[in-house]
This record gives C-alpha cells, sequence and structure tokens, in this order.
C-alpha cells in the first residue's frame, strides 16, 4: 500500500490561503516565486531571482510550482520557468510534460497535469481575493 503526502501550495500574495492542494505518492515538488526574499520599492517588487541576461530579477510569474522526480528536478523547473517568464516559462513546462501550477505576477493561476497518479486540485479560495490585498497582491491592511 502506497501513502500519499499532501502538500499544500502556497498564495504568492496571501500567506495564509492555500491556493492548491497536491497529493503525492511518489516524487517531490518545489516552488519558486518572488514572495519569500524580496524588496519593494516604488510599488514594484524585486525578488531575489535574477536574469542572467538582464541582471534584474524575474517578472511575469509570482510562483511556479512543479512535480517531478527527484526533487532536484522540480527545483530546477520551478527556477527556470521564473527565469524565462509567463509565457515562454508556460511552454518550456509544457514540453517537460510535468504537472506544474502558475501563478503570474497579476494572480492568474495556470495549472496543468499530466501525470495521473499525482493530482492537484484547486481549493475555492483563489489569489488576490482577501480584503487586505490589493488588485496586485500587495498588503495594504
Amino acid at each position: 500500500m502506497l501513502w500519499a503526502r499532501h502538500r499544500g501550495i502556497r498564495n504568492p500574495r496571501c500567506p495564509d490561503c492555500p491556493l492548491s492542494l497536491v497529493s503525492l505518492q511518489q516524487g517531490a515538488v518545489a516552488t519558486s516565486g518572488d514572495y519569500e526574499r524580496y524588496i519593494e520599492h516604488n510599488g514594484r517588487r524585486y525578488c531575489h531571482i535574477l536574469n542572467p541576461h538582464t541582471g534584474w530579477p524575474v517578472s511575469g510569474l509570482a510562483s511556479a510550482t512543479v512535480i517531478a522526480e527527484p526533487c532536484v528536478v522540480a527545483g530546477i523547473a520551478s527556477t527556470v520557468a521564473l527565469l524565462k517568464g509567463a509565457t515562454a516559462g508556460l511552454a518550456w513546462l509544457r514540453s517537460l510534460d510535468v504537472p506544474f501550477l502558475l501563478v503570474t505576477e497579476m494572480g492568474t493561476v495556470i495549472t496543468e497535469q499530466t501525470v495521473t497518479e499525482q493530482t492537484v486540485t484547486d481549493t475555492e479560495q483563489t489569489p488576490n481575493m482577501s480584503s487586505d490585498f490589493n488588485q496586485n497582491g500587495v498588503r495594504t491592511a
């Protein structure tokens, strides 16, 4: 009998709002995002992941969650997706044929599941629905 491990995926703009639940029987889940290590200046968020071509922080995605085996692959894929941005990151993850969940800087959730043993189930909460956050996901309260 295989035991499933359940892991919550955090809403990048609302720390106390789970975005989804991942149930794994094998493999690993990793998330990269702009919400743990960052600074805000003049209303703009600058995260710790830098684009090697420009030297500036990445933009386009607030978070990328990937399910893969082993964990190092999930971690690399989630970070590379952030480096590529929303459009190119989405296309690249689709080419890898791995389950993923992306959240754009504007709060759009993009999810794709391609492995039947691993499920990503959306909760009823969606990004930026908390009254303590403005339309860009910045805490106002």
